[in-house]
């Protein structure tokens, strides 16, 4: 399935708040459209001017395509010194802790780690809605200006029920849902991603979870076992500044039910689906 080609994630934070964005990539020449695409978003998203980009020295912002834009938007590229990691160390540590989290929600979960991105953009969701240290306010209420709605949240890896449309269905006495497991929040809508027996992702708002056990105990994932396996270790981190207000307060004015900047992959920030039926 298509779902599971995905070799990398590109890691993008914010300095100011924390808020941190993951994208899928499926070579590292496509970090260049995806990197011009979250910058261009989030400086819509929170009304300032973006100020600073800090990157290493891979090809993937280092290149004729990205420098342009920074020219021609007056953004300045820091880059850090060759084999020198540490001068970008605070997206170092956020791909760390991603992968850790991702680690712990794969293994507590019992599935594969064919299911790694999934897992990953999930723990990414959960981080930005989460208090940190050093800070009063969660990354999305410091970038956003509201706070997020948790109502929603669900165990990774649960058993889901998600509601079959009458048109799939085939009689009367057949079955009124689909069994699947809960694998994220899906970016723009008000629904859960399911994945399906078939490997495929089921969109659905109308989901029973059972959130007693996980939906597979490990050495019982056969069903997925067919997925290719990723290199879930190659992140690509980049960390980012925004030129402050006269006020030196961010954001100013906050948008109105601000979006996912997760693409085809992840949550939504609209208001939560609801709960169990």
């Amino acid at each position: 399935h298509k779902e599971y080609r995905r070799q990398r994630q590109m890691c993008i934070r914010d300095s100011y708040s924390g808020f941190s964005i993951v994208k899928p990539l499926t070579s590292k020449h496509a970090a260049i459209d995806k990197t011009i695409e979250v910058l261009q978003y989030m400086q819509t998203q929170s009304g300032h001017s973006l100020r600073c980009v800090r990157t290493d020295n891979g090809g993937e912002y280092v290149n004729h395509t990205l420098q342009d834009y920074f020219n021609t938007n007056g953004i300045q590229h820091q880059r850090t010194v060759p084999y020198t990691p540490q001068q970008n160390g605070v997206a170092e540590r956020l791909n760390r802790t991603l992968l850790d989290r991702t680690r712990a929600m794969l293994y507590d979960s019992g599935l594969p780690t064919t299911l790694w991105a999934e897992a990953l953009n999930t723990a990414n969701y959960l981080r930005c809605i989460s208090p940190s240290s050093g800070r009063k306010l969660v990354p999305f209420e410091l970038f956003f200006g509201t706070k997020p709605d948790v109502s929603h949240l669900r165990v990774f890896g649960s058993k889901a029920y998600a509601l079959l449309p009458p048109h799939q269905r085939t009689d009367k006495l057949s079955a009124r849902s689909q069994l699947g497991t809960f694998v994220g929040y899906q970016d723009g809508t008000k629904g859960y991603r399911i994945l399906g027996k078939d490997h495929k992702i089921i969109i659905s708002r109308d989901v029973i979870f059972d959130e007693s056990l996980g939906s597979n105990s490990p050495g019982n994932n056969d069903v997925y076992n067919n997925a290719p396996v990723a290199d879930y270790d190659n992140t690509v981190p980049l960390d980012i500044s925004f030129a402050p207000t006269q006020d030196s307060g961010r954001p100013s004015t906050p948008p109105a039910n601000p979006f996912g900047l997760y693409g085809d992959r992840s949550f939504s920030q609209s208001p939560s689906p609801p709960r169990d039926r």
